[in-house]
């Protein structure tokens, strides 16, 4: 112990302790509000695993149930996020309050012993979030929704809660090691007392996977305890490390099996990784892509049934992929849409078993094209070609769209999501509805306004529609062209309101019959009324009039019908509504699979 600290007094100690706690608490408020500015970006960074489980199950909306219940959870993300900023300056603090206590070997031990428990946490939490998380997510909602007449609707609380614990929970895990380390360091338990507890951890292990894992299924379980067996061996390693570092030579021969277990694990965790995060197809996407559509698995064979002839075109892909049997491995079709033509883009499993499959049965056979394995076959005249990229990766379409895809592959032209709005943009797409569209050209953006009013205003156009909601966000350059473009919409809806034929003649209609009601009423009366009544004459003038306005009113009310897709799905039942958020325009409608079919797949106009 240092003479300083053997020469304060409780009192000095206390001073020094509301010192170091006052300082620390600061720097934690500081960062609260370094958090608090980002609190929807760590909203949304911490629960993309679980919202991307949920899209694949055909969930896209967390409840708040409260009106409080968001601003808590924004400020709970925010203190921890705060703390986790100001965390290099508090461990100071602690430090410098702890260190004039220490003798020199305990300080060689403590210092690294917290540097490396960081390490570990941040490890384990890691582990969480992209192994552990993104598989028991899946597997809880699936077994939700396997119950009968159950339904589930996850609120933010929860959901925020779940994340947090299963992170905290792996992070807490992956401190074993370090704890092993340290009961050796301080000679408490040798490497032969651990490796003779070995057998009894096992079991210990288990038991703790199955308090910490929220189900009692023996996959879950697996998950967590399997980390944990395997932690303590690295654990016993160190043990043996630390008991014979005295020893001549001895550290020489600890790294070896120190250095196998350690490699061992990393490259497990690189394969594992690799294998399951193999480049995603949405990197095949062109930069300059007319428009990428989204679809869930349970509304493709929805939107075939009420396709017109354009559109069944355009899912023709879809219709060949589903009658070959395959499936997303993500529960997500991907349209490239590229003018008339689309392409499917699918993630799956054995995409090159599939093809050789699929030549097998056409007697076809699979050639190979640059880096991939290529299949052509005709449909109805079309020819088509199906290519197989990697294990997981699958196209479908025709030659000159998946020349576009080969290119972006090969690296010859930009990818979509090399450009960080667009990756945003569609991580967020993703999980907002089961279908999905979105266009980052005036060819594509066009198709969502009125004779292409004001195109080249719009930089981005998303569109989700959900049950029978269709949301359309247009993202203008800057709040003043965005302001024209809403009060332009607003004037066009006006017009279509005051122009809608089909109420018009509804409502003529109706008066119509009620002219000829009236008319023949007028004529009953006046039969009544008989020749000599002075009302005869006026009741048979008033018949006349009625009769002649049934027959005006009838004449005028023939069919009528519009060739614009866009018009036709504004008209009733429709209800439409159009917001402003800053430099973005929001157009709410509420419309048919039907309506929006032509309009998010075809689009509203042709390409100019």
């Amino acid at each position: 112990m240092s003479e300083v600290a053997a020469s304060m007094t409780f009192r000095e100690h206390l001073i020094e302790l509301r010192s170091r706690v006052f300082k620390a608490t600061v720097a934690i408020f500081a960062g609260f509000f370094v958090a608090w500015a980002w609190h929807i970006e760590l909203y949304a960074i911490l629960t993309a695993p679980l919202r991307d489980a949920m899209a694949a199950n055909n969930l896209f909306v967390i409840k708040a149930l409260a009106i409080t219940e968001s601003i808590e959870v924004y400020m709970k993300l925010s203190l921890i996020g705060g703390v986790f900023i100001a965390s290099p300056f508090v461990f100071w603090q602690i430090w410098a309050f702890i260190a004039p206590g220490l003798l020199g070997k305990e300080k060689r031990l403590i210092l690294p012993v917290v540097v490396a428990s960081v390490g570990c946490f941040a490890l384990g939490a890691l582990f969480c979030y992209l192994v552990a998380l993104p598989f028991m997510a899946d597997f809880l909602i699936r077994m939700t929704l396997e119950a009968p007449g159950l339904l589930l609707e996850p609120t933010i609380e929860g959901s925020v809660s779940f994340v947090l614990f299963l992170l905290v929970g792996f992070g807490v895990v992956f401190e074993l090691p370090l704890f092993m380390y340290v009961m050796s360091a301080l000679q408490m338990v040798t490497w032969r007392g651990f490796l003779g507890f070995y057998r009894y951890w096992v079991v210990i292990a288990f038991i703790i996977g199955a308090v910490l894992t929220p189900t009692p299924d023996p996959i879950n379980q697996t998950i967590m305890s399997a980390p944990l067996v395997l932690l303590y061996g690295v654990g016993v390693c160190v043990a043996w490390f630390v008991d014979n570092r005295g020893k001549p030579g001895a550290s020489k021969r600890a790294l070896v099996p120190i250095a196998i277990v350690l490699t061992l694990v990393a490259v497990a965790a690189v394969v594992f990784v690799f294998r399951q995060h193999e480049q995603p197809v949405i990197d095949d996407v062109p930069a300059d892509a007319h428009e990428l559509i989204g679809m869930r698995m349970n509304v493709a064979e929805q939107m075939q049934s009420v396709a017109d002839a354009q559109t069944s075109r355009l899912l023709a892909p879809i219709r060949l992929a589903r009658a070959q049997g395959w499936q997303p491995a993500d529960g997500q079709w991907l349209l490239l849409r590229d003018g008339e033509q689309a392409a499917l883009l699918l993630e799956t499993t054995n995409a090159q078993n599939k093809l050789d499959a699929l030549g097998a049965k056409l007697h076809a056979t699979v050639s190979l094209t640059g880096p991939a394995r290529t299949l052509t076959f005709a449909d109805g005249g079309v020819r088509w070609q199906v290519m197989a990229l990697g294990k997981r990766t699958l196209w479908l379409g025709r030659e000159a769209v998946l020349a576009r895809l080969m290119a972006v592959r090969t690296g010859k032209t930009p990818h979509l999501t090399a450009d960080a709005v667009m990756a945003e943009r569609l991580q967020t797409l993703q999980g907002s509805g089961p279908v999905w569209a979105l266009t980052a050209d005036k060819r594509g953006t066009a198709h969502w306004l009125p004779g292409g009013a004001l195109a080249q205003h719009v930089k981005l156009g998303l569109a989700v529609w959900n049950e029978k909601d269709l949301t359309l966000r247009l993202e203008c350059r800057g709040p003043e062209a965005a302001t024209a473009l809403r009060d332009r919409l607003e004037t066009w809806l006006a017009d279509i309101r005051a122009r809608d034929t089909q109420r018009d003649s509804a409502v003529a209609r109706r008066m119509g019959r009620l002219a000829g009601m009236m008319a023949q009423a007028w004529q009953l009366q006046a039969r009544a009324g008989g020749v000599t009544n002075p009302d005869t004459a006026q009741w048979n003038a008033l018949a006349r009039e009625a009769n002649a306005l049934s027959q005006e009113v009838n004449l005028a009310t023939g069919p009528t019908a519009t060739s614009d897709p866009l018009v036709q799905l504004v008209q009733p039942p429709t209800t439409s509504r159009v917001e402003l958020e800053g430099a973005v325009v929001v157009w709410h409608l509420q419309v048919d699979v039907a309506r929006m079919l032509g309009v998010v797949l075809a689009g509203a106009l042709q390409a100019p």
